[in-house]
């Protein structure tokens, strides 16, 4: 097959376990979310790890950008935000020991974070009001 031009070609996947194999693009970027909700009370404590695992974020050299965003009606939910331009690097970070630390502040949470990974093909960019 020849891929036609602006597009990319597809990427096979090896068969699973249940036989079916799988065909996707190569993504151009992942978005990793990380959901975290904290204690009310162990929110500081929370703060003051998470920045820390933001600046590991931010020196990985394929990390695009990271940040913490707090829910509007919940301020004790939080989601860490990441683009990253190759998924095993994000994969990777999340296995890191900087940010398995999450696991020794497991008593800070009202429950475990749980990570997102998403594959993005395409994005498109505008200025607000530009329609």
């Amino acid at each position: 097959m020849v891929p036609r031009p602006n597009t990319c070609p597809i990427a096979a996947i090896p068969a699973t376990d249940e036989g079916m194999a799988v065909a996707r693009a190569p993504a151009i970027m992942v978005l990793a979310s990380v959901i975290l909700r904290v204690r009310p009370d162990k929110r500081p404590e929370m703060l003051a790890v998470v920045d820390d695992i933001v600046e590991r974020m931010r020196e990985t050299p394929t990390c695009r950008r990271s940040r913490l965003v707090i829910d509007s009606e919940d301020p004790n939910l939080f989601t860490l935000a990441s683009e990253w331009q190759l998924d095993e690097d994000a994969e990777a970070f999340f296995e890191s020991r900087e940010f398995q630390t999450l696991k020794s502040i497991r008593l800070l949470f009202r429950e475990a974070p749980v990570i997102l990974l998403d594959e993005v093909q395409t994005r498109t960019t505008r200025l607000i009001g530009d329609r």
